[in-house]
């Protein structure tokens, strides 16, 4: 009898579950199986979402659509507006008309935070207590998805700022990632695209979220910054304050070369797919490919294309030995294992005119890739193109100099700062920084000490960020005599305010996955009196074909002298090509 009256208790149950997305929105698309779940685990609650973003056209909200157990239609009714959301996705727990549950679905997802899972399951604990006739103990839980813009808004009607001075900022500055095919969830290339996004852009531009660049701007000048200047920033929040307007003139979409933006020398490809699922945490996924270099080869310029750039975040290149085991790091002639990477928007790695690298004869390339699950299945098979540098014309040989912490150790539930110095023992030009730690790193710091005690700040990434790696470029090349004292400080978070803290409860020590950790600073150097084009001079010069020339003329002139050969330059490393570097 009780289990009747229970089931004719939940069969007469006004509860519905209203889901408040836009279809382009990334969280969404991580959430969409989450929602399927609940909705099969709770059918006494109807569950229904509806679309109130302008910018969504109506074959992505039906794609999107076909993804859900439950109805998904546009917002016409205003529905999302009277219910006073702000973000997608964003619930709301209806209980005989009236919102007994509003906010997140859970805390597993938010800009920035990707836990392997949730902690709290909000919605889920509210149709609970629901359920079993209690009142809801949390009525709400703030979203942080995508802002929503729910009022259309009266443009300026004598607007300073239109879309024809915004277009140039969001193609020089956004494009790269934002457009279709990329790995930004939107596009942001037309006025359509754009206008419907321009909540979130205020945000983000305001947090500097984005575009991604963590280098503070009172240290260093950087080739390859990506933050957007005052003006920028100035031209784009006006334009939104103005109410987004159009103008009368649309500038065109920019054009993206096609193929590789190299000279494609040789051309390196996964042997395999790899799988990427719907959602979750992936620790780096390393693949192994073998160039084919009988002997040493000079590389000018590397470039990574992402098969699946969707769900490609970035990729490591490094190089391995014939033989060699996955988690050890081996250095090459100078100290190196590093040869390039790829960050979303960012997919060549160069060095200037006669500066190259080095891949020692019979070396693996590995693919250490960094997957960024985003809603649906993927499969990707990356690929790599390498342009090769002329022997003849290299004069210095470029090397990433790290300083790694294999006795790293991190107690639970503290911040925990570490620091370590290198002194160079040479001459060295500095050409690029290389920042690296995992999930609980929190901030990275690179000083330079001279010979007079004297300290320059060379980077300082102070909210380091672990779905972000970038190569810091130095606009201006800066030398660094023997004797300078390169000093990294890094900060570890493992407490439990830390979002993406996998367990604040473990110690933590070195390894290559994301919840163990890493202390690598990386320098990437020459060594500045390096000349291999004259020290090949040199060598040509002491051959014996040409000494005894030498010496003929000399005797021919009758001024004869002793001609020593100078000491021939050491070689090291493997094969000839191969010389003295950092």
């Amino acid at each position: 009898m009780g289990c009747i009256l229970a089931l004719l208790s939940l069969s007469a149950l006004d509860a519905d579950v209203v889901v408040v997305l836009g279809v382009q929105c990334p969280l969404a698309g991580l959430y969409a199986e989450r929602l399927n779940e609940l909705a099969e685990r709770y059918p006494a609650v109807r569950f229904r979402a509806v679309d109130p973003c302008p910018q969504d056209r109506p074959e992505q909200i039906a794609a999107f659509a076909r993804r859900l157990s439950f109805p998904l239609v546009r917002d016409e009714a205003g529905e999302a507006r009277r219910l006073g959301a702000t973000r997608s996705p964003e619930v709301f727990l209806l209980v005989g008309g009236k919102i007994a549950y509003s906010g997140r679905i859970d805390d597993q997802y938010a800009p920035g935070t990707n836990r392997a899972a949730p902690t709290r399951r909000d919605l889920e604990e509210a149709i609970r207590e629901v359920l079993a006739g209690k009142g809801v103990s949390i009525p709400h839980a703030t979203a942080t998805g995508c802002k929503l813009k729910l009022a259309a808004g009266q443009p300026s009607a004598d607007p300073s700022v239109t879309f024809a001075e915004v277009a140039p900022i969001l193609h020089r500055r956004c494009a790269a990632c934002h457009r279709p095919g990329q790995i930004g969830p939107f596009s942001l290339v037309t006025y359509r695209d754009t206008v419907g996004w321009t909540p979130m852009m205020r945000e983000v531009i305001e947090n500097g979220r984005m575009p991604p660049w963590h280098a503070d701007p009172k240290h260093g000048t950087f080739a390859n910054d990506r933050s957007l200047t005052s003006a920028e920033k100035q031209t784009l929040l006006a334009w939104i304050d103005a109410g987004a307007p159009r103008g009368n003139a649309e500038p065109p979409p920019p054009t993206f070369a096609e193929g590789w933006r190299i000279r494609a020398d040789r051309v390196l490809t996964m042997p395999r797919p790899f799988a990427v699922p719907a959602e979750g945490v992936l620790d780096y996924q390393e693949f192994e490919l073998d160039p084919g270099f009988a002997g040493d080869t000079w590389i000018q310029a590397v470039e990574i294309r992402p098969g699946s750039p969707a769900v490609v975040h970035h990729i490591n290149v490094y190089l391995r030995p014939p033989g060699g085991e996955r988690d050890t790091v081996y250095l090459n002639n100078v100290g190196d294992h590093y040869l390039a990477m790829t960050v979303p928007g960012n997919t060549v790695t160069d060095w200037p005119p006669g500066v190259a690298k080095v891949v020692p004869a019979g070396w693996k390339i590995v693919l250490s890739v960094h997957y960024q699950p985003n809603g649906t299945p993927q499969q990707d098979q990356s690929s790599l193109a390498l342009a090769l540098a002329d022997p003849r014309t290299v004069r210095q040989q470029a090397a990433t100099r790290l300083i790694l912490d294999d006795e790293l150790r991190i107690p639970p539930r503290e911040q925990t700062t570490v620091r370590h110095e290198w002194t160079t023992e040479d001459d060295f030009t500095l050409l690029a920084l290389y920042p690296h730690m995992h999930l609980r790193g929190k901030s990275m710091l690179f000083e330079a000490i001279d010979a007079s005690g004297r300290v320059e700040i060379l980077l300082d990434v102070p909210r380091y960020d672990f779905a972000w790696q970038h190569r810091y470029v130095l606009a201006v090349p800066k030398p660094l005599p023997r004797g300078t004292t390169l000093r990294c400080t890094a900060v570890y978070d493992n407490t439990a305010a830390n979002p993406n803290n996998p367990d604040p409860s473990a110690t933590v020590r070195a390894g290559r996955q994301s919840t163990d950790e890493m202390f690598q600073a990386g320098f990437e150097v020459v060594r500045t009196a390096e000349n291999r084009l004259a020290a090949d001079s040199s060598a040509w010069l002491s051959t014996p074909i040409v000494l005894a020339a030498v010496l003929l003329l000399l005797h021919w002139r009758g001024k004869p002298r002793s001609v020593v050969p100078p000491p021939s330059r050491a070689l090291r490393g493997r094969g000839s090509e191969a010389s003295r570097g950092p």
